[in-house]
């Protein structure tokens, strides 16, 4: 699975997120939600297909750039696409800040394992086997 990282596209305001030790629950919101405000053209807090598009086009253009690995590019691109729909849980054709941070708070949360909302790098290392990597 392409994680949010690789998602998308510090050109259009995503920033890469991967927990690390010391990092906090709420560094993990802020980011999705300086990435959804980057992105939400008409300002209502929710991703349209056609917001989604534009991002994935400027940061993830249909052919890859020159010098660009071009090796299952169209797949990630597919992917990257898909995950629009997949996070839009209540089928609604916007993608809203908690649907863009349900999936990467469910693995933070597993790898927090003390509950404190941060993690420390004993948990971060523990949690590589049981918890899925942030998507």
């Amino acid at each position: 699975m392409l994680s949010a990282a690789i998602l998308l596209l510090s050109a259009q305001g995503w920033t890469v997120y991967a927990p690390t030790h010391e990092e906090r629950r709420a560094d993990l919101i802020a980011v999705y939600r300086q990435s959804l405000e980057a992105n939400d053209r008409d300002n209502d807090g929710r991703l349209s297909h056609s917001e989604w598009m534009a991002m994935v086009d400027a940061g993830f253009p249909e052919q890859p750039r020159p010098g660009e690995e071009a090796d299952n590019y169209a797949e990630a691109r597919t992917e990257i696409i898909a995950y629009h729909r997949r996070w839009d849980s209540d089928g609604d054709g916007l993608v809203t800040l908690d649907e863009l941070v349900r999936e990467p708070l469910a693995s933070f949360d597993c790898m927090d394992s003390d509950g404190n909302q941060r993690l420390s790098e004993a948990e971060t290392w523990s949690a590589m086997e049981r918890c899925a990597s942030p998507a």
